[in-house]
């Protein structure tokens, strides 16, 4: 037989249960555990997680936002009265292009820029994990998007529009990949690695 105060405990956690099922933040867990995974990283680790999510969260938005201004630039004339069409191709002028061709590369290019940025989120979920293969998820799609504005688009178009602060972050995030790229790799191989990817040996003393 229970005692009451134990069939009172028993309510309450039934109760707590029940309020906890009803909240959302349940699904929320299991839903960031199943991508996530339920092991946190080291420190330097989620440092370069947080830092790349940031700038992928930046090109997303912007390379979203361009490619539905591109595609809709119709109806974004016809409702708001501002000629998309008309600017750029006033801008390809400037940079050298024939008529149309530089706005059909624009449209392109954005569209593949919205492709580089779904892979490199993928590639950081696989950093988070600390799984080797997240570096071609990251740095190739990264250096898909830099080739691509630099050598469909132009270099003049990669040097005049793309910003000083859009280099710094897309500097930032290929250097910090690389470097967790060597450390991971040398963890995986039983080697401790410092801060710069450089292994150490037992006795404390770096090795290329």
């Amino acid at each position: 037989m229970m005692t009451d105060a134990e069939r009172e405990d028993k309510e309450r956690i039934k109760r707590e249960k029940m309020r906890k099922l009803e909240s959302p933040l349940p699904f929320v867990l299991v839903f960031r555990n199943w991508i996530f995974g339920k092991k946190r990283p080291d420190l330097y680790t989620r440092l370069v997680f947080y830092t790349n999510l940031f700038i992928w969260f930046i090109f997303t938005i912007w390379s979203g936002f361009s490619y539905f201004a591109l595609v809709s630039r119709d109806w974004v004339r016809q409702q708001k009265g501002i000629d998309v069409g008309k600017m750029i191709e006033a801008r390809s002028s400037e940079l050298g292009f024939e008529p149309g061709n530089f706005l059909v590369r624009l449209e392109f290019s954005n569209f593949v820029a919205l492709i580089c940025w779904m892979l490199f989120f993928l590639g950081l979920v696989l950093l988070y994990r600390k799984k080797k293969i997240f570096a071609y998820f990251t740095l190739v799609p990264l250096a898909t998007y830099v080739i691509i504005n630099v050598f469909y688009l132009g270099f003049s178009y990669f040097i005049e529009d793309i910003t000083l602060f859009d280099k710094i972050l897309l500097l930032i995030s290929a250097l910090s990949l690389i470097a967790i790229s060597f450390m991971i790799r040398g963890e995986s191989q039983g080697e401790a690695a410092n801060f710069f990817g450089l292994t150490q040996d037992e006795d404390g003393g770096e090795m290329t």
